[in-house]
This record gives structure tokens, sequence and C-alpha cells, in this order.
């Protein structure tokens, strides 16, 4: 039979006055509860250990995988060095790619009525080999800049081919600018 609530209160209250029914009972709480408290600590302490020994083996592994600085310099400076001439190389692409586009806008130079077919598909060329070059100079910029980051943290590379990225950079820059002379051929065309 269910309770009332007020007949629940009551039977807490009439509980609450006897109290504990033996000594027993509360002797083997008092160990449950000691127990309990040994057996967190006991957790506790073994995940405190757990976790030690990770931060071991982390600071293990990275001391083992990181270089010496002797060898860090060697090796990344050569590294370093083999990629200058496959850079130069893109550079040079690049300075080559925006001659071609100088080459396709020069029929835009004068406006003529009689090639004016031959000045549209100028223009859609021109267009094209702007976009094709200007993915090919970032593509290149990007590479420069990774490998300059990486050459200034050398100290050893820092007298040879930082002085060689710079001017690498600076050709790569005059290039982007001349071939922004021709970054709207299409509206210069048309206002012409």
């Amino acid at each position: 039979p269910a309770l009332s609530l007020p007949q629940k209160a009551t039977l807490r209250k009439d509980l609450k006055r006897q109290g504990p029914t033996s000594g027993i009972d509360t002797d083997r709480q008092a160990k449950i509860r000691a127990l309990a408290l040994e057996i967190r600590s006991k957790s506790r302490q073994h995940e405190a250990k757990q976790q030690e020994k990770q931060e071991l083996v982390l600071e293990f592994e990275e001391a083992e995988s990181a270089p010496t600085p002797s060898t860090f310099t060697f090796v990344d400076g050569n590294r370093l060095e083999a990629k200058l001439p496959a850079l130069e190389q893109k550079v040079l692409n690049c300075q080559d790619e925006v001659e071609r586009v100088e080459i396709l806008a020069a029929p835009l130079m004068e406006a003529m009525s009689g090639l004016q077919d031959l000045q549209l598909s100028a223009v859609r060329d021109t267009e094209r080999a702007v976009k094709a070059t200007r993915l090919n100079l970032e593509q290149a910029t990007k590479e420069l800049d990774k490998i300059r980051t990486d050459a200034e943290a050398l100290p050893s590379s820092k007298d040879y081919l930082v002085p060689k990225i710079l001017e690498l950079a600076e050709k790569l820059q005059a290039a982007s600018l001349k071939l922004d002379e021709h970054k709207h051929v299409r509206r210069d065309y048309e206002l012409a």
C-alpha cells in the first residue's frame, strides 16, 4: 500500500528519533566510508602517476626526434641549397610568362578599326595568360617565403642563402608589377 505524503513525513521523523538500530551498523558504515576514501585516494594517485609517465614519454620522444644543433644546421642548410636551383628556374619561368603576356597584349596598344577581331582575341588570350601567370607567381612566392623563413632560422645560411633568396624575391616582385599593368586588359581596351 502506498503511503501519503504526511504518512511518509511521520515515518521519517520516527526513524530519526530511533537513531541507529545498533552500534554494529555505525561501525560498518564508518569502515565503508574509510575504505571508499582509501580507494579514491589510491585511484587519484594512480591517475597522477599515469599522467606523469605520459608526460615523460612525450618529453623523451620530443628530445629523441629533435636533431642536434650541428646536424640540424648542416642537413637543413644542404636541403635548402638543393631547393635553390629549382626555385631559380621557377622564377625564370614566371618572368618568361610575364613577357609572354606583354607580347599577347601588344596588339592592344594601338586602337585600329580594321583589326577589332584580332584585338578581341588578344584580349581573351591576355586575360587567360594573366590568370595563369598570376597563379604561378603566387605559388613561387609562397615557396620562396617558406624557404626564406627556413633559411633565416639557420644561422649558417644567413650569409649565403638569404641574400640569394632576397634577390629572387625582388625578381618575382618586378615580374608581378609588370603583370599588374595588364590585370585589367579588357577594361583598358574598352576605354581606349
